[in-house]
């Protein structure tokens, strides 16, 4: 596993610039948006033995060393089609840095160009491959809806993961109570709620915490002891 698989920087350093400070492992194949271009960076990731699948910036000139054959697959979701798959060398390089650059098309025209080091892959693969960097985005995004992380609560490289972590454990806190104690209010309401207990001495909430434990424990035991489908 990568030292660091998550990393955070301030709104006063740049990305592309913060990638710096990571240790890139060998074998391991990064996703890149354009805004990470960069000969430096993917020098560096070369280097270290590692891959890249990163779309390609707009005014970026190749050389086509030769065009390769797509095969008659059917497209994926979302794509229209792919429309080359070249084997290229980028102008500053040294000739023998030889990569590949696939382009395909989306559902709504827009073409995109992605650059790779892969050249074990399929054309379509290396499509799928970046097409799936969107999924991290889509993750995020949903993060931030259901447990309403509008913003990072620190700046320090473990804030956003405990931030993360604390919305995961609410998030289940509360759906034990809606399950077992009939809780109905949203998540707002809960976390309200929450603190106004803690300002409550803990021996006049330890019986109905017992109570809520024990009813958890019997609709565990049901759910366990009832037959499940087969998938």
């Amino acid at each position: 596993m990568p030292q660091q698989f998550v990393f955070t920087a301030s709104g006063k350093v740049h990305d592309l610039k913060a990638t710096a400070t990571l240790t890139w492992s060998a074998g391991w194949t990064y996703l890149f948006d354009r805004g990470y271009f960069s000969f430096d960076l993917l020098t560096v990731l070369l280097n270290a033995g590692a891959h890249f699948v990163i779309r390609l910036k707009e005014g970026v000139g190749y050389r086509i060393v030769r065009s390769n054959p797509i095969p008659d697959v059917k497209a994926p979701a979302g794509i229209r089609a792919i429309k080359s798959d070249l084997t290229v060398s980028l102008p500053g390089w040294a000739s023998d840095v030889i990569l590949r650059l696939v382009v395909y098309q989306l559902t709504d025209g827009k073409i995109i160009r992605v650059l790779t080091s892969r050249h074990d892959l399929s054309a379509l693969s290396i499509t799928l491959l970046y097409k799936e960097r969107w999924s991290i985005e889509k993750w995020w995004r949903w993060l931030t809806r259901i447990y309403k992380v509008k913003e990072p609560l620190g700046e320090s490289e473990n804030a956003l993961p405990l931030q993360i972590v604390a919305a995961f454990v609410t998030d289940l806190v509360l759906r034990a109570f809606k399950h077992c104690g009939g809780f109905k209010g949203p998540l707002y309401d809960f976390v309200k709620t929450s603190r106004e207990v803690a300002l409550i001495p803990i021996s006049e909430i330890i019986g109905p915490m017992r109570q809520a434990l024990a009813a958890a424990a019997v609709s565990l035991q049901l759910f366990e002891a009832s037959p499940q489908e087969q998938t």
